[in-house]
């Protein structure tokens, strides 16, 4: 999860595991189809988010200003399977260092435990998951991980999966409510979810007179494509697996129908991109459909 570099003083964070039906790889897969650009678009966000957070909790503890810490960049780590892992590189501002970031790596499980309000003092997560600032803030604000230093990243960021992410280091089992007898829902950053996937699914059917309907128990919808085909989709969370469905995700796509045709809308891209969201799903389900008549043939 994490590796220190005391030569070039730098923090390295990657974590070891993925979940199973989790997908953190950050480098879209030109060999994939389905999702492949979304889901990458949303593990950067991700990863950049849990960063931002970890630094803002060290920063916390510290009594520091946040810009003597950097986060430097994210790092493509090849899988021996195949596909990729971020690891996010973080480092001091001073050039020769001035120890911070050492001291992170040092203290990682005691910044995460913190971050995820599970530690002692909590106070960047209790003053993130207050009801008055969820209830503000769907994805990023200045009262959390957005600040006028980091303008490049906003469009990325998302406090609630950055809490995601750092669960994950915490513990590789973290599903993200995939799991149907977990009670993952509960926590702050996904407690909302449901709530705010419906908004934007009644938003997305609404821009295109599709239909909402429920798979599952998840927020769904159908529609008759131009070769009046009906077909139907499952709102997803932006870092469950599209290849590889378990839990929750599972049962829906089952209920919805044969899994190469069901549309997968995940709430990272829909509530920043929705038009271009709606166009990678169709031209995704109109290729699995040509492809599939290519081979009746």
């Amino acid at each position: 999860m994490c590796i220190r570099d005391r030569v070039t003083d730098l923090l390295r964070l990657l974590p070891f595991n993925v979940p199973s039906g989790i997908d953190i790889d950050p480098v879209p897969n030109s060999e994939e189809r389905r999702g492949s650009f979304e889901a990458a678009a949303a593990c950067k966000g991700a990863y950049y988010s849990a960063a931002f957070i970890l630094r803002t909790v060290a920063t916390m503890e510290l009594d520091i200003d946040p810009d003597e810490i950097n986060i430097s960049s994210l790092r493509a780590v090849p899988r021996p399977e195949g596909g990729f892992l971020g690891e996010i590189i973080m480092s001091d501002n001073l050039p020769n260092g001035a120890g911070f970031v050492d001291w992170m790596g040092q203290r990682l499980e005691f910044l995460l435990e913190e971050a995820l309000g599970i530690g002692v003092k909590n106070e960047f997560f209790e003053d993130i998951t207050t009801e008055s600032h969820r209830l503000a803030c769907d994805l990023s604000c200045p009262d959390c991980i957005r600040h006028f230093r980091n303008l490049s990243y906003h469009g990325l960021l998302d406090w609630r999966l950055g809490l995601s992410l750092l669960r994950i280091l915490k513990d590789e089992s973290h599903q993200c409510g995939l799991d149907p007898s977990s009670d993952d829902f509960s926590l702050p950053e996904l407690e909302d979810w449901i709530s705010t996937s419906e908004k934007l699914r009644d938003q997305l059917c609404s821009n295109f007179a599709w239909t909402p309907t429920v798979f599952g128990e998840l927020p769904g919808f159908t529609y008759v494509d131009a070769s009046n085909r009906t077909r139907n989709g499952v709102m997803i969370h932006p870092l469950w697996s599209r290849n590889e469905m378990t839990g929750r995700l599972a049962i829906a796509v089952a209920e919805a129908g044969d899994p190469d045709q069901v549309i997968l809308a995940d709430t990272f891209n829909l509530s920043r991109r929705m038009s271009w969201a709606y166009q990678q799903s169709v031209s995704y389900t109109h290729l699995r459909a040509h492809e599939t008549s290519l081979h009746l043939v």
